[in-house]
Parts: C-alpha cells; sequence; structure tokens
C-alpha cells in the first residue's frame, strides 16, 4: 500500500502514526497531548481516583494522551487551555463572562469531542471542511446565534468523593455541535439553539450574538447562576439530559443531510 493510501485510508489511533490528528499534516514532529488537560486534572484530583478511557477501563487521567505534532500541542495550549482557566476562575466566582470567552468555551468543549471522535476506528478525517485545529482555534463569525451554551454552576462539592466532576456527557456521533459535561463546580452544554427550550431551568443559556462588535464582545454580559446543589445532581441532571439532546442533535444533523 502506498505511502498515499496509508494516509488517507488508516483510521483511529493507528492514524496518528502517519499524521496529526489535529491538522492532519504529516512527516511533522510529534508529541504528547493530554486528553485531559493539566491543569483540569489538578483542579479536580482527578488523579486519585482515575477516569474511564476509550477502552473501557480506568485509568489515570496523566497517562490518557494522544500523539499530535508539536504546533498543534502548543497551539492549543496557548490559545484554548490558558484562556479556558480564566474563564473557569471566572464562572467560579460567579464573575460573569463575555459573548468571546463564551465562544471560546464552546471550542475548548469541541476539542474533547473532536480528539474522542478522531480515536474511533470508523472515522478517516474530522471533516470535509476542516481540521480539527481550524475548528476549534478559527473563530467563526456566520451563523454564531445557531448557537447556545447553556452553564450551570454548581453550590458544592460531595465530601464523600475524592476528587471533583470532570467528564463527557454527551453521546452524539453525527452532529459536531452539541457536547456537554461537568467540570469542577461547573455544568457546560454546547448546543443548537433550536433545543434550548428543552433545557432544565437549572442552567442558564446564552445565545452567541449574531455579529461580533469588537468594542462589546469582551464586555461580561453572561452571568450563570448556582444550578445545582451539588455535584452530584449536576453530574446526574447532565448525563439525563444529555441522552435526549444527543439523540435530537444526531437526527438533526442526519435530517440536514439527507437534504443535500
Amino acid at each position: 500500500m502506498s505511502n498515499f493510501l496509508i494516509h488517507t485510508t488508516t483510521t483511529g489511533i493507528q492514524a496518528a502514526k502517519f499524521r496529526c490528528l489535529a491538522c492532519e499534516v504529516t512527516n511533522v514532529e510529534m508529541s504528547k497531548e493530554h486528553f485531559w488537560p493539566r491543569w483540569l486534572i489538578e483542579r479536580t484530583k482527578a488523579n486519585r481516583t482515575g477516569v474511564r478511557w476509550s477502552n473501557g477501563k480506568m485509568v489515570n487521567p496523566s497517562s490518557a494522551t494522544i500523539p499530535l505534532c508539536k504546533k498543534c500541542n502548543n497551539a492549543f495550549g496557548t490559545e484554548l487551555e490558558a484562556p479556558a482557566i480564566k474563564i473557569f476562575d471566572q464562572l467560579e466566582a460567579d464573575q460573569g463572562i463575555s459573548d468571546y470567552e463564551a465562544e471560546l468555551l464552546a471550542r475548548w468543549m469541541w476539542k474533547f469531542e473532536g480528539l474522542g471522535w478522531l480515536l474511533h476506528e470508523n472515522l478517516r478525517t474530522y471533516s470535509h471542511t476542516a481540521s480539527l485545529k481550524q475548528r476549534v482555534l478559527n473563530r467563526f463569525a456566520t451563523n454564531r446565534s445557531e448557537v447556545s451554551i447553556a452553564i450551570a454552576r454548581i453550590d458544592r462539592i460531595d465530601s464523600t468523593f475524592c476528587d471533583m466532576p470532570m467528564g463527557i456527557d454527551s453521546e452524539n456521533s453525527l452532529n459536531w455541535v452539541f457536547i456537554s459535561g461537568v467540570f469542577c463546580k461547573v455544568a457546560i452544554i454546547v448546543l443548537l439553539t433550536r433545543f434550548t427550550g428543552l433545557l432544565p431551568p437549572c442552567y442558564s443559556v446564552y445565545t452567541l450574538a449574531e455579529n461580533i462588535d469588537s468594542k462589546t464582545e469582551k464586555a461580561r454580559i453572561f452571568y450563570p447562576r448556582i444550578g445545582f446543589p451539588d455535584d452530584v445532581e449536576a453530574v446526574g441532571v447532565t448525563r439525563m439530559i444529555s441522552y435526549k439532546l444527543s439523540r435530537l442533535h444526531d437526527e438533526y444533523a442526519k435530517a440536514q443531510s439527507d437534504q443535500v
């Protein structure tokens, strides 16, 4: 088999032997990207209990890594992870976030979704229109109001456990907008605006502004309220609503595809 065919047909984690999964460039210097960023592992203390990895086994999150090229790894750290730390600080301190930060948080969530998809053996490429790197690092300027982010802050962490929540709850495989999860004291759902009416009232919802205004987009305008008394309820409710929303988003994606 030619190198070209190997590059284009190899799927899942095996594809990382031939190309960077994020930018899909070949013959580049590789490094290990932590699926769960180290700052989040430290924040949640998840290395004390472990997380469920792609093979279904419980592993130390620090060992859950994916080969990416050094450029993508560095770009993800600088352009996504560093700002995300500040956003979480603001949310947990009830300081609010801006439209720009809401979009960045959505793209931060999409990185988890994209890396998870690329681990599947039946996926050759992230998309026919964009690489994962382009999707999560580039701002989107059109149809912004079709995307909303729902956030519910958590009042306290159940002392029964040795860590804080850190996990993805969405299970969609066709629609690439919807993703949900609970991290530390924040539950997050990114979804199509058309489905926001199905969310329980415990989530505060913000729809991205249709037009980007450089003068106002960084003003803090979204102040998510405390929606859950503890992290146990946050995980349970987020997981429950994610089952339905995952299905609805995939059904919508299929219907859109059938019309093309």
